[in-house]
């Protein structure tokens, strides 16, 4: 079973996509990480580790006609890129990816968000995230009070 990440992390990124991928999160995701679209419309990049990625994959085709999870997964498989952290831990994030995720800015922000990591655009996330705490304070706040103490 994998631990869960997380933490907030700022690495630089170049115009080639090469970044340094946090250690903490490449220690926990293994040696083959899994870079996708992520599948909530924020527009990050979503990173996983080879079983993360299997428990996506089976998650988005279950429940599914097979011809329907055929199309998601031929979509899915398309928009996702195998990448080997180098020596330095560095890796090599797909244009495409880059493009999908507005990686134009020099910083990048990777946060732990459980299971699996996501790349931002440090300026998107910044203003993601101002828009969102309020209301994902709201959220916990409400759960915790669901929860039996």
């Amino acid at each position: 079973m994998e631990k869960e990440l997380a933490s907030k992390q700022i690495a630089a990124i170049d115009a080639r996509g090469r970044m340094s991928f946090p250690a903490a999160f490449r220690n926990e995701l293994g040696d083959v990480l899994y870079l996708t679209q992520d599948t909530d419309d924020k527009q990050c990049i979503v990173v996983y580790s080879a079983e993360g990625y299997s428990e996506y994959c089976r998650s988005m085709r279950e429940g599914l006609s097979a011809k329907d999870a055929s199309m998601i997964m031929t979509y899915i498989g398309s928009v996702t890129h195998m990448v080997e952290p180098d020596k330095m831990g560095r890796i090599t994030v797909p244009e495409e990816l880059c493009l999908y995720a507005g990686l134009t800015c020099k910083s990048v922000a990777v946060i732990g968000t459980g299971t699996y990591a996501e790349i931002w655009d440090k300026e998107r996330y910044d203003a993601y995230s101002k828009a969102n705490n309020e209301a994902v304070l709201a959220m916990i706040m409400r759960k915790r009070q669901q929860s039996p103490q």
